[in-house]
């Protein structure tokens, strides 16, 4: 799978004093983004690693790494272009594979 993503630091800080006494106590927490990143993992690693997000399911992606058998053809590739839509021409071409 290739993703990308904005990878976020975030800090956790506990109040210790405040002038209001009710938020002495609490917790603060700051969420500071990064730039977005491109990431290349396998459906496993992402889907141990997506905590509370939906597991991608392996009819999205049905093929096995290093087996090119398992790859999209080249009426899949006309399919999905046909049902989504897609126009980038590198994903055209990275898509395709002859059997």
């Amino acid at each position: 799978m290739i993703f990308t993503a904005v990878p976020i630091d975030a800090y956790s800080y506990s109040v210790v004093a405040s002038p209001t006494a009710s938020e002495v106590g609490t917790t603060l927490q700051i969420n500071i983004p990064r730039d977005f990143a491109t990431y290349t993992v396998t459906r496993n690693f992402f889907n141990e690693h997506n905590g509370a997000l939906a597991d991608v399911v392996s009819a999205v992606m049905p093929r096995t790494l290093g087996q090119v058998k398992t790859y999209p053809t080249e009426a899949t590739k006309a399919s999905l272009i046909s049902t989504y839509g897609v126009s980038r021409r590198g994903f055209h071409q990275r898509l395709t594979h002859t059997r």
